[in-house]
């Protein structure tokens, strides 16, 4: 969801503000390649080209997959975060880049998709702020562009490109089951494929409960966003 945020909103807005042009064109099949890619064949993708082909080519290549390199390291769990425990509890600042760069891949391949969503529901939201009239009053009063982007039209555009992000973090935890079991990642998704391979009802029933409470909350934490975005909107 950071690689999504982080990339997404600045792409959108740059796409909107130079619509029809080469960064917009790029920006759209960029965006486009994103929801059109089934998960499982772009992250296999990535495992052929960074894994595989970089190491036929001895070149600097990505970990295919697990969570860390367990033949190099030992991880006694404390919070079952890697990345924490390994500077904390452990002190071990090769454990931690070694982690960090097993994220790599995984992270990239989930948060593609999203991605791609905020982007285009960035693009658009921004091209329907940008015709209203305070946009154009704000250009008026001499407004550098920058100034009216930021300030005056990005609030507004976030609104929703927010009730996607909302849905779209929901939507990450049931796009792991796939990219889990891709990358043989130790985490929810793999855990709720193995539970179906094994006809495990009461595993499936609570990783269903659990994806439906994320939604939930995610949602919910939407709207409150809402007024925080929107001063119009008052909660009773």
């Amino acid at each position: 969801m950071i690689i999504a945020i982080a990339l997404g909103i600045p792409l959108g807005i740059i796409s909107a503000t130079k619509k029809d042009k080469i960064a917009d064109h790029v920006t759209r099949v960029f965006a486009l390649t994103g929801v059109s890619m089934p998960i499982f064949w772009f992250g296999l993708m990535l495992k052929y080209l960074f894994f595989f082909q970089f190491s036929q080519w001895n070149l600097p290549y990505l970990p295919g997959g697990d969570r860390y390199n367990f033949r190099r390291f030992s991880w006694d769990p404390t919070t079952g975060f890697l990345l924490f425990d390994s500077l904390v509890f452990d002190h071990n600042p090769a454990l931690f880049m070694d982690g960090l760069i097993h994220l790599i891949m995984p992270g990239f391949c989930l948060g593609y998709i999203t991605l791609a969503i905020i982007t285009r529901m960035m693009r658009s939201s921004m091209l329907e702020v940008i015709k209203e009239d305070y946009i154009t009053l704000a250009r008026s009063k001499g407004l550098s562009e920058r100034i009216v982007i930021y300030r005056h039209a990005l609030r507004n555009a976030l609104i929703p490109t927010v009730t996607v992000i909302g849905l779209a973090f929901g939507g990450l935890i049931t796009g792991a089951v796939l990219t889990e079991t891709i990358f043989n990642w130790p985490g929810l998704g793999r855990w709720a494929t193995n539970s179906i391979l094994n006809s495990d009802i009461a595993a499936i029933n609570g990783f269903t409960l659990l994806v439906a409470f994320i939604f939930v909350t995610a949602n919910f934490v939407v709207d409150m966003i809402y007024g925080v975005l929107d001063p119009r909107i008052r909660f009773g």
